[in-house]
């Protein structure tokens, strides 16, 4: 359990759901998840390719190494921590975009929700530009590919942010969060040294869309839960 500013009780369980002040919300990635997951057909085709334990083996190697990669970023962007190896160069060039476009850590980790949208979630940084008065919703991948589902999940990790502005760990933001300067920005880290980092910028009018189909997911959720 943690506690947040104005005596705000999150709590997490295990089957994707937070409670803030015992009231329980569905995560925003176990929606998409359960909705956009991979078809039946792929994950057999996946299992039949490589075979059940090594196919559960690779999806397991895949996961810790994402988990590994956004340590080492919190580490580095909120814990002041120097980070070493294949890492550091990424850092460097994901550092640069930052300078080129008045970027600054804001929040890591952040969890974010919203009673009327009935959902919850952990944003991984919260970026802030005070010269042309942006904030920056940031999703760090390690695939090299944009989706429509980043797109909604940066999308309602906006709405999140806007209507739980005044609730981020007792910090006063230096301008309000709205609709119209809230940008969201996904960062392919890659899996190999060689790859430099990919950014793809969603403006306020794309997060807007992405809330939108986020909103159609979860009636998509809701749905398939009623019919089991």
């Amino acid at each position: 359990m943690t506690k947040q500013n104005n005596n705000v009780i999150i709590g997490r369980n295990e089957k994707g759901c937070y409670t803030v002040n015992g009231t329980p919300l569905r995560s925003v990635t176990t929606y998409l998840g359960d909705v956009l997951g991979l078809p039946p057909t792929m994950v057999q085709f996946f299992h039949a390719k490589y075979g059940w334990d090594e196919a559960q083996r690779l999806m397991h190697i895949a996961g810790d190494y994402g988990t590994a990669r956004h340590d080492e970023l919190e580490e580095y962007y909120f814990k002041s921590h120097e980070v070493a190896g294949e890492i550091a160069r990424r850092i460097e060039h994901i550092d640069n975009y930052f300078e080129e476009h008045n970027i600054k850590p804001l929040f890591g980790e952040q969890t974010l929700w919203s009673f009327k949208l009935k959902t919850a979630g952990k944003c991984d940084f919260i970026g802030i530009d005070i010269v042309n008065g942006r904030y920056y919703i940031l999703d760090w991948k390690t695939g090299t590919k944009t989706a429509y589902k980043e797109l909604m999940q940066t999308g309602t990790y906006g709405a999140l942010f806007i209507e739980r502005q005044n609730d981020l760990q007792g910090v006063k933001l230096p301008f309000p969060a709205t609709i119209d300067n809230i940008y969201g920005l996904v960062v392919h880290i890659g899996k190999k040294d060689s790859v430099k980092p990919k950014f793809q910028v969603f403006t306020p009018a794309d997060m807007k869309k992405g809330l939108k189909g986020f909103k159609s997911i979860v009636q998509i959720y809701n749905l398939k839960r009623s019919i089991k």
